[in-house]
């Protein structure tokens, strides 16, 4: 039966509820050569990752569909090998067994994809949050309620005194993604695969200082200056106490705010592979290496060729093992190579490129076959029959009516071999009986009437002759496709 439906990869990104810097600018696309210029601000890279992860779920999605679209195709051959009164039976069905054997490749291969794509993208919108925070942060404020320090406690003992200070920080100030289609709401990326990637750096200082600093103020009502007389220190007026004052005026932490940009290879170069995997799953805050890494494996994975099978050409066919196996036994067994492989794709799949690709691709989609829909039986278009119900009724109904005419075939050649003149004679009488043989041992055979075998009917894609040749270079072709009984059930 063709694989079950793939499921379509999450987008991971639609659970970025960070929404992000926005900003009007003509669109313009995004390459390698100027990432660095365009993704000037922490915002724009928030929007970019987010953008690439969405991208690369894109191309994940259409791999997913070719090999749907492989499926169906797959299945389509099984229903027309199964009809042994198509003159290309046998045709149909080397081509279904290597696309089968070519799907089973495929959705081993996705599987693996996947599970690469969806480690990026949790990396990634790990990061992308992370980044945003640093935004709301970088615009968070210190600011002082009250600045005043006045005393008249001359001599007393050091009275602490208290400076309220606040610390202001919102979401609304994160990084905004606006627009899951362009950075900054207008951009948009060249290329999904790029191996190049711009990242926010991440705050590396074991201590940030605030901007602007913190003051710490003299002022009176008369000529305020700082004063320092023995062992004192402070603020005097002229006629009257100076005051103290400390003062953050909206100060803010102000992390740095760099990027960089350069290939996503372990060594930084063009050609360069991802490197080992890392266990970065744990990391809340993945590092600049581990979301570089994750990007390089999961394009890498990506880009990885899914054959989609409506480009099946006529010449590629003897480079395709699983069919030239095929092949092989519907040709006696003997090993194909060379002329004897040319001979055989030749009888089976013609000569003609462009009827090859109309015969056994183009026109599949307007063949028609009968399946169980409901309590009826119809004549639909196969492509009604690639799946569930109707795909097993389909076959189900073709094998039983090969299965018919094997029963009447069968009847038949038992009825061609009763014949009254042989029947319960001894062996001696048989062997003088020129319509008759002796079948088995002496002691345990009978006496049957003579028959030899008819000539092999060769039906291939339209023609047909008789031919018992089985020379070193010829074709041996079997009546029926009854070697695809191991696809049907």
């Amino acid at each position: 039966m063709p694989a079950s439906n793939t499921e379509n990869a999450p987008a991971v990104v639609s659970l970025l509820v960070l929404v992000g810097c926005t900003a009007t600018a003509a669109s313009e696309e995004l390459t390698d050569s100027n990432l660095q210029a365009k993704l000037n601000t922490r915002c724009k890279v928030v929007d970019y990752l987010a953008l690439r992860a969405k991208l690369l779920g894109s191309k994940l999605t259409e791999n997913l569909h070719t090999i749907e679209q492989n499926a169906d195709l797959i299945a389509k051959w099984e229903i027309l090998a199964a009809n042994t009164n198509h003159a290309a039976a046998d045709s149909f069905g080397a081509l279904a067994a290597y696309g089968r054997a070519l799907n089973k490749q495929q959705l081993v291969q996705i599987k693996t994809t996947t599970e690469t794509y969806l480690k990026t993208a949790a990396i990634l919108q790990r990061r992308v949050a992370t980044d945003a925070a640093l935004q709301a942060m970088a615009e968070a404020t210190l600011a002082t309620t009250a600045t005043a320090i006045a005393s008249t406690k001359n001599g007393e003992d050091n009275d602490p005194q208290t400076l309220p200070t606040t610390f202001a920080i919102s979401l609304a100030e994160a990084c905004r993604i606006a627009n899951l289609h362009k950075v900054a709401g207008a951009d948009t990326i060249q290329n999904a695969l790029s191996k190049k990637i711009t990242i926010n750096q991440l705050p590396t200082a074991a201590a940030t200082a605030l901007q602007p600093p913190p003051t710490l103020t003299c002022t009176g009502s008369s000529n305020p200056k700082w004063a320092s007389s023995s062992n004192v220190l402070g603020c005097s007026n002229t006629g009257s106490n100076g005051i103290l004052g400390f003062s953050i005026t909206t100060s803010k932490l102000k992390p740095n705010d760099e990027r960089t940009t350069g290939y996503d290879t372990e060594d930084g170069s063009e050609n360069g592979n991802c490197g080992k995997t890392q266990d970065v799953e744990k990391e809340a805050i993945p590092t600049d290496a581990t979301v570089k890494q994750a990007m390089c494996k999961a394009r890498t994975a990506i880009a990885a060729s899914i054959t989609k099978l409506t480009d099946l050409k006529l010449a590629e066919l003897k480079s395709k093992p699983e069919l030239v196996a095929a092949l092989q036994e519907l040709t006696g067994g003997s090993k194909l190579q060379g002329d004897a492989l040319e001979t055989a794709i030749r009888n089976y799949f013609g000569s003609d490129p462009e009827q090859f690709t109309k015969t056994f691709i183009t026109e599949v989609n307007n063949k028609h076959s009968k399946y169980r829909k409901g309590d009826q039986l119809a004549d639909g278009p196969l492509s009604e029959q690639t799946s569930g119900a109707a795909y097993t009724s389909a076959l189900a109904h073709l094998r039983n009516e090969r299965n018919k005419l094997m029963r009447t075939a069968m009847k038949a050649s038992a009825a061609k071999n009763v014949n009254p003149e042989c029947q319960n004679k001894k062996k001696s009488d048989c062997d003088k009986e020129a319509s008759c043989e002796w079948k088995g041992s002496e002691e345990k055979g009978k006496c049957e009437a003579k028959g030899g075998e008819d000539g092999v009917k060769v039906e291939n894609a339209g023609q047909t002759t008789n031919t018992n040749t089985t020379g070193s270079n010829s074709v041996l072709i079997n009546k029926a496709p009854l070697w695809l009984a191991f696809l049907l059930f």
